[in-house]
């Protein structure tokens, strides 16, 4: 047990301090559909701002996902934190719900006031500098790197 913790936490340190791009086993082929989408969550009663590309996975009808996520007011991000496995967005008049597959590049950058950050199993891809300037977070969990271990 001892072991595993050592090895997540160096894992977790080499993203953090090195700024190290996290990307899931496995081979995806992401086409990208759109760019610039923008949709909402509420996270600890704060409406939280996003920004994130649409791609299409393997060349499936089924399997778009939300990558390059970006929060545009860390500022509001507080206390414990959960990115969202889901995200409803607007597009051509229509309300849609799309999984969360990626963060992008400084994703978090300056998120100051957050205290831990919980990456779902959904997250495949982890940007550099992802989580810059979050210089408040104690406590960190990524699921799916719990897979390696």
């Amino acid at each position: 047990m001892k072991k595993k913790l050592f090895v997540l936490m160096c894992l977790l340190l080499s993203v953090l301090i090195f700024n190290i791009k996290v990307k899931a086993s496995g081979t995806h082929v992401a086409f990208g559909v759109e760019q610039n989408l923008h949709a909402e969550s509420v996270i600890n009663g704060e409406v939280i701002r996003w920004k994130f590309g649409k791609y299409q996975i393997e060349g499936k009808d089924e399997d778009f996902k939300a990558y390059n996520l970006q929060c545009e007011n860390p500022e509001k991000l507080t206390g414990n934190v959960v990115i969202p496995t889901q995200l409803e967005y607007e597009e051509d008049g229509n309300t849609n719900t799309i999984e969360v597959g990626g963060l992008s590049d400084y994703a978090l950058k300056d998120a100051v006031n957050v205290k831990s950050i919980i990456v779902p199993y959904s997250i495949k891809y982890i940007g550099s500098k992802s989580f810059e300037n979050c210089s408040n977070v104690e406590y960190m969990l990524l699921k799916k790197l719990m897979d390696l271990l």
